[in-house]
Formats: structure tokens, C-alpha cells, sequence
């Protein structure tokens, strides 16, 4: 049947999906949605007050984002650090949701921007229609429940996922810069990523409560927190730390 204009691109069949972007419809151009806010086909609009750096909010809402939702700057300018953002909306204390809602990101907004679904088990991914976007990225129900290896796309880059599955990841809420993990911070230098500034600093220039830290959690001594490289701690990824020590690797 022909595809209709009064329906919604979520009414739409699979296959007239297929020939609306035929046509080069997607979307966000499809139910003429606001592209800032919905980008290529977000299912919730963006909530742009959780993207401004961390250098810009104003202090009362660096105070709020700090006692209700546990973020520092580090946490709050990388997108996945911070482990209240692994909670889902059902999961979290009415301190937490009104940080929230402080950002205008509440209750599916949540469970889409911040928690992609995470805390979902599969079948509640298929009985709210998101498991077609995680199975078009490799995921099972085996996968995801960690009864099997997670998929090859979920080591990759956002640059090397296909074009569908770029818009695959943009039905959960995830575009660039929160699928690379990105800073919201401007980076001046010439590295890839910002320099961590404390990590720099000699053992000698840290407080007592840093270098007891620096021991207990990341497994650092003086000679080699002063020597870069040579801690067994640096030779992992971040995904081999525990969750005690990514605790203290965001601080």
C-alpha cells in the first residue's frame, strides 16, 4: 500500500520505512521534528541541558547536579562515568529524580539519554520495541544478558559502524558523542583525548588522602606514579578495571 503522509514514521511498516528512506526520508525529516533536538531519529527529544559543559552551568546548578545526582566535572563532561547514569528510572531515589528533572530529563528521557536501556532485561526491550535496534547492532538475548560475548560493534567506534547501524544507534538515543564517550570540555591541545591534570602531577605535590587513593584503588606507587607507563593499572583498558577502581579512575 502506498505510504501515507498522515502517519507517523513509527506507524509505518518495516518495508515502507525502507522506501521512505528510498526517498530520503528518515525520521526526524519524515514527522518534521525539530533535527537539533531529534538529530537523525531519536525516539525523545535531545535534552540539551545535560550536554552544556560543566564550565558553563551556572553554580547552583553545579550544586545541584553534585548533591542530588553524585556528578564532578570529570563525570559530568564524559558521558557513561558517572554510575548513577547506569540506573534506570524505575531504580532511582527521589533525591536523584530531581536532579533529573532539573535537566528536563525524566522518567524515558532518562532511560533513553543517560541509561540507553541498560537496565532493561530483554524481554522489556521487545515488549517496548527497542530490542530491533539493539538485534540490528549484534545484540541476542544471550548477548545481553551477558550469557555470551558481547557483539563486535560494541568495541567499535562510531565511525567505523555502518551507516545503518549509525541510525540503528540513534533509535537508542546514542549519536557521536555519547557513543565515543566524548567531552562536553573543549580540548586545546593537541591530543585525541584531554589531558588529565592531577595524573601529572608528581606523588610528592599529591595530599595524603590522593596518594592513599593513588595506592588502595588504582595500585600506584611513587616510582610508578612518577614514572608514566609503568603501573600495571595503565596497561589495561578501562573496561578490565573493577568497578571500585573506575570509581576512582573518573576522580
Amino acid at each position: 500500500p502506498p505510504i501515507l503522509k498522515q502517519n507517523s514514521w513509527d506507524d509505518l511498516t518495516s518495508e515502507q520505512q525502507e522506501s521512505a528512506m528510498q526517498l530520503c526520508f528518515y525520521k526526524t525529516s519524515y514527522d518534521e521534528l525539530n533535527i537539533v533536538e531529534y538529530g537523525f531519529g531519536y525516539p525523545i527529544s535531545r535534552p540539551s541541558a545535560r550536554f552544556v559543559p560543566w564550565a558553563n552551568l551556572d553554580s547552583e546548578m553545579r550544586a545541584t547536579m553534585e548533591q542530588t545526582l553524585g556528578y564532578n566535572e570529570l563525570s559530568w563532561n564524559i558521558p557513561g562515568l558517572n554510575p548513577t547514569e547506569l540506573k534506570g528510572w524505575f531504580q532511582m531515589n527521589d533525591s536523584e529524580k530531581r536532579g533529573a528533572e532539573a535537566i528536563n530529563c525524566t522518567d524515558s528521557c532518562w532511560d533513553c539519554w543517560q541509561a540507553q536501556y541498560n537496565t532493561y532485561g530483554w524481554q522489556d526491550l521487545v515488549n517496548r520495541g527497542h530490542d530491533e535496534a539493539y538485534a540490528a547492532l549484534g545484540w541476542t538475548e544471550s548477548s545481553w544478558c551477558g550469557e555470551s560475548e558481547a557483539p563486535a560493534t560494541n568495541k567499535r567506534s562510531w565511525n567505523e559502524l555502518t551507516e545503518q547501524e549509525q541510525l540503528n544507534a540513534t533509535e537508542l538515543c546514542l549519536d557521536q558523542f555519547n557513543w565515543d564517550q566524548n567531552s562536553l570540555e573543549v580540548n586545546t591541545m593537541p591530543f585525541p583525548f584531554i589531558q588529565p591534570p592531577l595524573r601529572y602531577e608528581k606523588w610528592s605535590s599529591l595530599a595524603f588522602d590522593q596518594q592513599q587513593i593513588a595506592m588502595t584503588a588504582l595500585l600506584y606507587k611513587e616510582e610508578t606514579w612518577d614514572n608514566v607507563g609503568t603501573a600495571d593499572i595503565e596497561m589495561r583498558s578501562f573496561d578490565d578495571l573493577t568497578d571500585f577502581q573506575k570509581t576512582y579512575a573518573v576522580e
